[in-house]
């Protein structure tokens, strides 16, 4: 059935009794029958439904071909969805699940199917959890800058009291502008516009035409205890105050085609420097706002990972499965009896982190004395785990990251080792963690040994290599 085929009015199911090649013939198979105009809908708008089926024979190429729709419906839906919390086309999603489970139901192994699923609600948990971290990171940045808002505002304030003092100090009767030796007032403003005029000129000569371009600053004079200078930047002319501070009003900013005279000059000026009361009264306020956006922020930091449970039971499960397939493989008589554990079975909260607060001799017990009660408190000690190994890999002069946990491959000798971490140099000063819960037999991983770390539905497989092997920094 070709595109935009009208054969809706009387369908209650579709049978795919095969897989085409392209997403698109899929999507387009079942738009014949998930579109308006069904007269059985208009019957029983409420409780009317179709139904889709697929077919697929086990240990056929049917698996094969609901793989190739997986992997380009999960780069088309993915670019055409653009969510912000992935970084890389790989999710699954839309028909790219449905491909997914397919090809997986075809191989006639259970397992491969509930894999396929876990690893899928792996990857949005993790995107999840990433973005949970990275916004954290930039909170934590916001309150560290939100921290000194008294700091600031003292600091500005005390520059504005300063300019007050000298403002004042200077404030005579009628006005007077200095320029070199001269002395310039209203009785011989004539003169002192041909000076600034001749200043303003030299400015436009020296301008900067792009925003980027540095452009000539030309000194005027002085006024009421300040230093007056002109520049020009993309045809407006821009008049500097500077004392300890430097300032430019947007009221002394001129157009070329503007009529400059001293007496506006001089009115414009002087409104600035009133202004400064008016200042030191915005950055009283913008203090005591900042105080209060301290105060959101840190109600935000106190906030755990709500799913951070749920996280960290999908990641053992996807582990799991994969020990469970790899022995079936090993073992064609093996029978796999395991079950995904699920929360409601599960034990108040524990993971991988529990053995830190079991082991005598944990690092973590040397620096924490607490144990886990909730997920914020197992949340801070997964960071303190991390920074460990972090502080670890920098002692051979490394710069560290986690590891992707899907689908990628590290090559490299283990230098260290935590209770928690494998520290891998991969060269050019690069350094990897890898998780020890997630590493398949890390027991008879030992340090100074090169070897290929492959990932893959979350869990890492060795392979020694030959020291030969090893990547040099």
């Amino acid at each position: 059935m070709g595109a935009g085929m009208n054969v809706q009015t009387r369908l209650v199911a579709e049978h795919h009794l095969d897989a085409p090649w392209r997403p698109r013939d899929l999507e387009q198979r079942e738009g014949r029958i998930l579109r308006q105009g069904n007269f059985f809908y208009e019957e029983d708008p409420d409780g009317f439904e179709v139904e889709i089926n697929r077919y697929a024979t086990k240990q056929t190429y049917d698996s094969r071909m609901w793989q190739t729709i997986e992997y380009k419906a999960g780069a088309i839906e993915q670019f055409r969805k653009g969510e912000g919390l992935s970084r890389i086309i790989e999710d699954v999603a839309g028909e790219a699940a449905h491909a997914a489970e397919m090809k997986a139901a075809a191989t006639g192994n259970p397992l491969i199917l509930l894999q396929v699923q876990l690893t899928a609600e792996l990857k949005k948990l993790e995107a999840l959890y990433a973005n949970y971290k990275r916004n954290r990171h930039t909170l934590e940045s916001t309150a560290a800058w939100l921290k000194q808002a008294d700091e600031r505002a003292n600091h500005v304030i005390a520059l504005y009291q300063q300019d007050i003092q000298r403002r004042d100090m200077n404030t005579t009767q009628e006005w007077r502008m200095q320029v070199e030796q001269r002395t310039f007032n209203v009785q011989n403003k004539e003169l002192l516009i041909e000076w600034i005029s001749k200043s303003m000129q030299c400015a436009v000569e020296g301008g900067a035409q792009l925003l980027t371009d540095q452009p000539r600053t030309v000194h005027v004079g002085q006024y009421r205890g300040f230093d007056i200078a002109v520049l020009s930047v993309q045809e407006r002319i821009r008049f500097r105050v500077k004392s300890d501070n430097t300032y430019e009003p947007t009221n002394l900013q001129y157009r070329k085609e503007d009529q400059f005279s001293v007496t506006g000059f001089v009115q414009r000026m002087d409104h600035f420097l009133d202004t400064f009361e008016e200042s030191i009264e915005s950055v009283r306020n913008r203090c005591v706002n900042e105080k209060a956006e301290l105060d959101k922020v840190k109600r935000e930091l106190d906030k755990p990972f709500v799913q951070l449970r749920e996280l960290e039971l999908v990641r053992k499960n996807a582990s799991d499965v994969m020990v469970e397939m790899k022995k079936m493989q090993d073992d064609p008589d093996y029978v796999s009896t395991w079950k995904p554990k699920i929360l409601e079975s599960s034990p108040s909260y524990k993971n991988y982190f529990s053995s830190a607060i079991d082991s005598p001799t944990s690092e973590v017990q040397k620096t924490t004395a607490h144990v886990i009660s909730n997920q914020q408190d197992a949340e801070k000690l997964a960071m303190r785990f991390e920074e460990i190994a972090t502080s670890k890999a920098k002692e051979f002069k490394l710069c560290a990251a986690l590891a992707q946990r899907d689908k990628s491959v590290y090559t490299g000798r283990i230098v260290a080792a935590t209770d928690h971490y494998l520290i891998q140099d991969i060269g050019l000063g690069r350094g990897i963690l890898h998780r020890l819960d997630e590493v398949v037999f890390a027991e008879n991983v030992k340090v100074g040994e090169c070897m290929r770390l492959s990932y893959k539905g979350g869990r890492a497989f060795v392979i020694h290599l030959p020291l030969s092997c090893a990547l040099t920094r």
